[in-house]
């Protein structure tokens, strides 16, 4: 039996283990899907050919140089498709609670 808080589900604390293992299987059927992905930072049509873990987007080349460049982003984890396809070191960042 479980207990609701007074401020209903949305007071519930988020289960962070959950979340990260959805945020991996979207990420695997992206990976995975049969249409081609597109950056999720522009609207080129360059191919993806990186994935950010630390933001959890897909980058192509372009905006790959300009993520390992920047001041707010070159310190993150960035691994190749062929890495993210074969899931051996993608480690999706749990996402904070928003409100």
């Amino acid at each position: 039996e479980a207990t609701v808080p007074a401020g209903g589900v949305k007071e519930l604390d988020d289960n962070f283990f959950i979340n990260r293992l959805v945020d991996e299987l979207l990420v695997k059927d992206k990976v995975e899907g049969e249409a081609e992905m597109k950056c999720d930072e522009c609207s080129g049509d360059d191919p993806v050919e990186t994935y950010c873990q630390d933001c959890t987007i897909f980058l192509c080349h372009i905006c790959n140089e300009h993520h390992k460049r920047s001041i707010k982003t070159r310190g993150h984890a960035i691994v190749t498709l062929a890495e993210a396809k074969s899931n051996k070191s993608i480690n999706i960042q749990p996402k904070p609670k928003t409100t």
